[in-house]
């Protein structure tokens, strides 16, 4: 049980940094020294999911997930998770 709430903690982490970041069209990218800085071992995030729109693969676990930006290697994308 210590994954799960390891992977909560994440998730908490996800949702403060994708308020601060988001943009005015919903996208949110990281520089990945942020994750690096606020502990977040993406590794954790086993749950894959397809992007709706590009058909990308999504990592992530509760409320949101995350994706290496296609273009640059040095950020991800964080995006908010569609609840089922």
């Amino acid at each position: 049980f210590l994954a799960a709430k390891e992977l909560k903690i994440i998730d908490k982490k996800l949702h403060r940094m994708y308020e601060k970041y988001v943009d005015k069209n919903g996208g949110c990218v990281i520089p990945k020294e942020i994750f690096h800085y606020e502990s977040i071992d993406v590794m954790m995030l086993v749950r894959e999911f397809e992007h709706s729109s590009t058909g990308a693969k999504i990592k992530g676990y509760f409320r949101y997930g995350i994706q290496l930006h296609p273009n640059n290697n040095d950020f991800y994308i964080i995006y908010k998770l569609k609840q089922s």
